[in-house]
């Protein structure tokens, strides 16, 4: 990941919108840090549900993807990027773009890493710049800048938790991170774009999403064979005002796997704090007692 100052980074927004202010403030702050944001296109035009129109949204991602920005960052989550697959498969030289863009988002942009990971893009499952433009969120921007600038070689992440038994015994497991949102990667499961996950270390996270309600969801990625061939996984935040069957829902569910499950991760919608995971970088998952999880960023 090598950005530099005066860099065109591409600002588009999949799914739903964020206040003019809010916008501003992230223009300014990228602005500031001596990069040249570059808005969608009626990025604000509100449709329906959505930031803009279905065709708006397709176009302004297929344009960013074919610029001559170094990143795309999505401006929020909620819902609508799923809409951005459409026909995505049959753009032409997707491949040749891999090695030349990095693109940064979360939460429904779950189906974006997914199209792009499939493809071999880098990504950042990241904070998104409506969160990103308020200032007591200025050191997770700040941690965003140092990635994408290559001024972050490695990243670490300690004292994980072991979920499962798997998870417990002493491993070195190497591999490369794909996932995102358990409920938004479900949409990708049966489709031409469906997640790929041979031989990879799986992360998820969720936010509002009853107790069985993700008991059903792991159940599905169960029964459609998905998870066959992983390596592991690694579980971001659950967050949830008032549920507390959520915990006991995943360490069921998981409790005889035969692949380890780790958590512990501040990684997904925790209001306080949201790290950033690099996907489809090289990972190096120790397992154990205390397992901890490194990726190089070189």
């Amino acid at each position: 990941m090598n950005l530099k100052k005066g860099d065109l980074i591409d600002i588009i927004a999949p799914s739903f919108s964020c206040s003019e202010i809010k916008l501003n403030k992230a223009v300014s702050l990228l602005k500031t840090y001596g990069f040249k944001p570059k808005i969608q296109k009626d990025i604000l035009k509100k449709d329906f549900l959505f930031a803009s129109s279905k065709q708006n949204r397709i176009l302004g991602f297929k344009k960013a993807l074919y610029s001559k920005s170094k990143a795309i960052i999505s401006l929020r989550g909620g819902y609508g990027a799923i809409h951005l697959a459409q026909d995505f498969i049959m753009w032409p030289g997707l491949k040749t773009r891999s090695n030349s863009k990095i693109f940064v988002g979360s939460s429904d942009a779950t189906i974006i890493h997914i199209l792009l990971n499939n493809y071999g893009f880098k990504t950042l499952y990241s904070p998104m710049l409506s969160r990103l433009a308020e200032k007591k969120y200025l050191n997770e921007f700040i941690k965003l800048i140092s990635i994408l600038e290559g001024k972050t070689k490695v990243l670490n992440f300690k004292n994980l938790k072991p979920i499962n038994l798997a998870g417990r015994k002493k491993k070195l497991i190497t591999g490369k991170i794909v996932g995102g949102n358990l409920c938004t990667l479900i949409g990708s499961i049966g489709t031409p774009w469906q997640i790929k996950l041979t031989n990879k270390i799986l992360f998820l996270e969720d936010v509002n999403e009853e107790g069985y309600q993700i008991d059903r969801m792991l159940y599905h990625m169960l029964n459609a064979g998905l998870f066959k061939n992983i390596k592991g996984i690694i579980l971001g935040d659950f967050v949830h005002k008032s549920d507390r069957n959520i915990k006991k829902v995943i360490d069921d569910f998981f409790k005889k796997a035969n692949f380890c499950v780790v958590g512990g991760i501040k990684v997904g919608h925790n209001k306080k704090t949201q790290e950033i995971l690099p996907f489809n970088v090289n990972a190096t998952l120790e397992t154990g007692t205390r397992p901890s999880l490194s990726l190089s960023l070189k």
